[in-house]
C-alpha cells in the first residue's frame, strides 16, 4: 500500500503504538480503579490497615502519574511525526500550485489565440480538410 507516501512499514509501526498506548491507558485506569476501590472500602470501615498498606493509594497515584507521562512522551512523538507529514504536504502543495500555475498561464495563452478563431475561420479552415 503506497498511497499518499504511506508504506506497510509506517502502518505496522502506527499498529504498535496504539497496542503501547492501550496498555498504558489501562494501567492508567487499573490504577485508578485501585484508588477509588480504597477510598470507597476506607470510608465504609471495611479496610482497617497497617500504615504500609495505606500507601497503596498513593502508590498507584504514582504509578498513574508515571503511566500518564509516558502516555504524553508517546503523543509528543506522535505530534512530530505529523508535523513532519505535514511538512511534506505543504511542499507538495506548493509544488501543485507551481504546476498549475503553467497549466493556467497555457489555458489563458490558447484562450488569447482561441478568440481571434470565429466562425468564419472555422468554416474556411473546415474547408480545407480533406474528405
Amino acid at each position: 500500500m503506497q498511497e499518499a507516501g504511506v508504506t506497510q512499514k509506517d502502518l505496522e509501526k502506527a499498529k504498535e503504538l496504539l497496542k503501547k498506548e492501550d496498555l498504558y491507558y489501562w494501567m492508567m485506569m487499573g490504577s485508578l480503579v485501585v484508588i477509588a476501590v480504597w477510598i470507597v472500602l476506607k470510608a465504609a470501615g471495611i479496610i482497617q490497615t497497617p500504615l504500609w498498606l495505606q500507601l497503596l493509594p498513593y502508590a498507584s497515584a504514582v504509578f498513574f502519574a508515571g503511566t500518564l507521562a509516558q502516555s504524553f512522551r508517546i503523543l509528543q512523538g506522535d505530534v512530530r511525526i505529523l508535523k513532519t507529514e505535514m511538512r511534506d504536504v505543504r511542499e507538495r502543495v506548493v509544488r501543485l500550485k507551481e504546476h498549475t500555475k503553467h497549466t493556467d498561464n497555457d489555458m489563458h495563452q490558447m484562450k488569447r489565440e482561441l478568440s481571434g478563431f470565429n466562425a468564419d475561420t472555422a468554416k474556411k479552415f473546415s474547408q480545407n480538410l480533406p474528405d
